[in-house]
């Protein structure tokens, strides 16, 4: 079975699905304030999101 790094390195179709809005209100995104914006103003919190949604496997 492939990995996603192999995947990736390949430049086959990757597809990421998660309640991202959600865990950035768990790690304190203000109600109103946009999410994008987190990218710039809070990048770990957003890394710590992209983190828990990594495959390790393809299925």
């Amino acid at each position: 079975m492939e990995t996603w790094e192999a995947r990736l390195y390949e430049k086959k179709i990757l597809i990421a699905d998660g309640a991202w809005g959600t865990e950035l209100f768990h790690r304190g995104l203000p109600l109103g304030d946009a999410p994008e914006k987190w990218n710039l103003d809070n990048p770990n919190a957003v890394e710590s999101v992209a983190s828990i949604y990594v495959m390790t496997k393809i299925c």
